[in-house]
């Protein structure tokens, strides 16, 4: 969790809604959205939609529990994602980014990995 507050703080602009905040509040669904990606990265793809792993995550959150502690919309499907590549940087191009700052974010972490002791 250290490292994606650490990136979420220094560099908040990247991100488009969640915040440290969320990412403290939330972890559980942060580590969730890790394990679907890993998974799916593990059975061969190459690409995949973070929404779609953030539908399947509430849809099975559903499915299994009457009172869900999901706080989760496809809204925070692109923050999700580049917290994933925070904690695994070599799948920087796992997940297609829309936003103008994607060549920010991508600098950012070549920067991560560069000097990894500043996050």
């Amino acid at each position: 969790m250290d490292r994606v507050l650490a990136f979420t703080a220094q560099h908040p602009g990247l991100f488009l809604t969640t915040g440290t905040d969320w990412f403290i509040l939330n972890w559980h669904v942060m580590k969730a959205f890790e394990q679907e990606a890993l998974a799916v990265i593990g059975v061969g793809r190459e690409h995949y939609s973070a929404r779609t792993i953030v539908e399947n995550l509430v849809h099975d959150s559903v499915i299994r529990e009457v009172a869900s502690d999901y706080k989760i919309g496809n809204h925070h499907a692109p923050d999700l994602a580049r917290a994933f590549v925070v904690l695994h940087p070599e799948h920087l191009d796992f997940f297609e980014y829309r936003r103008e700052n994607t060549q920010a974010f991508k600098d950012a972490i070549a920067e991560m990995q560069a000097f990894p002791f500043l996050y």
